[in-house]
């Protein structure tokens, strides 16, 4: 539009050089001059149809800049909403990363919520931390009485001496557990540790006591012989210095073979009589009224 307008003006100025420069000298006479007035006008009008064109462009080139601005401000919010967008997808493939990154523990379950043993036997029960590709898989196994069934961290459980025992399976994490009622009955025979002659011997007695001081933890400690035998102070010490440890003592006595089982930390000391010893068919007499003391028929 500026150039058509230049254009213009160049033409028209140069074909006015050109008319007048073809003109004659005429006489002017009075009564041209208002023909001249005439000439004024319309050159006043063309002054004002190129003033007007001037505007006319100014606006729309004021116009056409306004709409620039509106169309950068929109392209700017575009861009921003677009940066906005993409920050919060950005933050979700992050939090959704870290949560796939680490498990946490919900749960807790066992194969087998009851399990049913003769003495010295033994299995393993299956034990599963939810979900499954938790981070923090540790477990804690617990028994309830030793002296009836033991677990270690494998999940395999021991039956010690006849009785009932809860196993108990707990995360690590968050504190989830799981139990498993244990019972445990008579019906395996006993290796034979010793062959004593009599019922008091004090070889046999500090070799039992030696027997139990060096048992891993939580053990039990099988002690058997062909008579019944007695306990002595030596054992009484053992027993105590070893809360742990469970003893289990086989021997015959009228007709049948018994297993005499004494939980763990029990208090010898106070079954020993006047001469130091407890005999093995005392504390079997006290089988029904003292609880640390079970005894079961092998045979």
């Amino acid at each position: 539009m500026k150039k058509r307008f230049i254009t213009r003006l160049f033409c028209g100025a140069l074909a006015s050089v050109i008319t007048f420069a073809a003109l004659k000298p005429v006489p002017v006479l009075a009564d041209d001059w208002d023909d001249w007035d005439d000439w004024d006008v319309l050159w006043e009008d063309d002054d004002d149809d190129d003033y007007m064109d001037v505007i006319i462009i100014d606006s729309i080139i004021e116009e056409a800049k306004s709409e620039a601005r509106k169309e950068a401000k929109k392209e700017e919010e575009r861009r921003r909403q677009e940066e906005e967008r993409r920050k919060k997808e950005e933050e979700q493939r992050r939090q959704e990363e870290e949560r796939n990154r680490y498990k946490s523990v919900t749960g807790i379950q066992v194969s087998t919520n009851i399990v049913t043993l003769s003495v010295g036997g033994s299995t393993q029960v299956g034990v599963l931390v939810l979900p499954e590709n938790a981070n923090n898989r540790g477990v804690t196994l617990t028994s309830s009485n030793s002296a009836v069934a033991t677990v270690d961290m494998y999940a395999n459980i021991k039956a010690v001496g006849p009785g009932s025992a809860v196993i108990t399976a707990r995360t690590n994490e968050n504190g989830y557990t799981a139990t498993i009622n244990v019972t445990v009955t008579g019906g395996v025979s006993v290796p034979v540790q010793a062959n004593a002659s009599a019922s008091r011997n004090l070889a046999y007695c500090q070799a039992a006591a030696a027997q139990i001081l060096s048992a891993p933890a939580l053990g039990v400690v099988n002690l058997a012989s062909m008579t019944p035998m007695s306990f002595d102070i030596n054992v009484a010490n053992a027993i105590k210095a070893r809360p742990d440890v469970t003893v289990a003592t086989a021997f015959p006595y009228q007709g049948h073979t018994y297993l005499m089982t004494l939980a763990p930390g029990y208090n010898l000391g106070l079954r020993l009589d006047k001469s130091g010893y407890a005999d093995w068919t005392a504390l079997f007499a006290l089988r029904n009224s003292d609880p640390g003391i079970v005894v079961t028929a092998v045979n």
